[in-house]
């Protein structure tokens, strides 16, 4: 059973814990430090949401899963370090994570599902290493303070509306192929295009990106160089 509204302040998570399972640390909320130890491989569902009072987490180099909401509502939660390994950001895993600033994904992590980041309403940008194909529904929805997404030449599709309530989105790179499905959708909000956003494109895409600019008047297109 989860240790709900503990008053303990830090925890560590020894090496001969495979998994933590769901609601483990769920609302203790003057857990300011966690720290694991290699040999954890699954952090379950709830196991940490609503810890607000938690700054920082660097996740073991074996971490493969991170489940639902696993640090939802962690409202002091700056710094998150993921581990190569890890495969994908499951759903509502860091949504109202209020205090991040930044995301950088290592190249293992194939896909951020639907809401991962939702309502990250301090996150300044987003990078992925080469590897990630697939940003799910309203990935980061409600990041109103995300200026840069920086996405990889490996992605192949992004959800309706992931970027939806995005205000202050000024620049998005793609570094390879369209993605499937690709549309204004992805970059406005309420029927409005964000106002000010150049979108990077390689060159050898120019006609593609030609097309979508006459449909979205308000964006501007930018050719880099690229493979």
């Amino acid at each position: 059973k989860g240790l709900v509204k503990s008053g303990m302040t830090s925890v560590i998570i020894p090496g001969t814990v495979r998994r933590i399972c769901a609601n483990a640390f769920a609302d203790c909320k003057r857990l300011a430090s966690v720290s694991f130890r290699d040999g954890l491989v699954s952090i379950g569902m709830m196991a940490f949401d609503g810890c607000e009072s938690l700054r920082s987490i660097t996740f073991p180099t074996i971490l493969k899963e991170i489940g639902e909401w696993a640090f939802s509502r962690c409202t002091s939660l700056r710094e998150v370090k993921f581990n190569e390994g890890l495969m994908s950001v499951a759903e509502w895993a860091f949504s109202e994570c209020s205090s991040l600033v930044s995301v950088e994904l290592p190249s293992s992590v194939i896909s951020i599902d639907q809401y991962s980041f939702a309502w990250c309403s301090n996150l300044l940008v987003c990078r992925s290493d080469e590897g990630l194909e697939t940003i799910g529904k309203r990935a980061f929805s409600g990041c109103s303070n995300l200026e840069c997404v920086d996405l990889p030449r490996s992605l192949c599709e992004i959800g309706d509306d992931a970027f939806n309530g995005c205000w202050k989105l000024n620049n998005m790179i793609f570094h390879g192929d369209v993605p499937n499905g690709f549309t204004k959708s992805r970059i406005e909000d309420g029927g409005k295009y964000y106002t000010g956003m150049t979108v990077f494109y390689p060159l050898k895409y120019g006609q593609y990106w030609q097309r979508v600019a006459n449909d979205m008047p308000t964006v501007s297109f930018s050719a880099i160089q690229g493979t």
